[in-house]
């Protein structure tokens, strides 16, 4: 239960990831977008990818975690921006 704070290196790579289509109403503007999990050396961070379009995102592909919003809400997401 005891947390720690520590810094996130500055990238990370994509271990999964998935490219939503028909979207929730709240990101209906934003698709096609792919979501991610990205290791940022033992951490894992889910995040809505950009910079890169859906169809070259891989495993593998290097991101740095970011603050962005949605497209449809103008609310903040986490982005995996693609470097």
């Amino acid at each position: 239960t005891d947390l720690d704070e520590a810094p996130l290196p500055e990238t990370g790579e994509i271990e999964t990831f998935t490219t939503v289509h028909v979207a929730a109403p709240s990101f209906a503007d934003d698709a096609p977008y792919v979501t991610a999990v990205a290791d940022f050396d033992g951490v894992r961070l889910t995040g809505v990818v950009r910079g890169v379009t859906p169809e070259n995102v891989d495993v593998g592909t290097e991101v740095s975690a970011d603050v962005g919003e949605t497209e449809t809400a103008g609310e903040r997401v986490l982005v995996l921006r693609a470097e």
